[in-house]
């Protein structure tokens, strides 16, 4: 049970990593959309 335990604690942190590196990724869309705007407005 330990086993399996451990195996459904590792799903479940890459499943907060995916999560993360979403968040992060859109973060940078973000960042480079309102880099586009600042340099059409110029």
């Amino acid at each position: 049970p330990a086993y399996h335990e451990e195996r459904l604690e590792s799903q479940n942190l890459r499943k907060e990593k995916k999560k993360g590196n979403g968040f992060k990724l859109n973060w940078e869309n973000a960042m480079q959309k309102t880099k586009q705007e600042l340099l059409n407005k110029e």
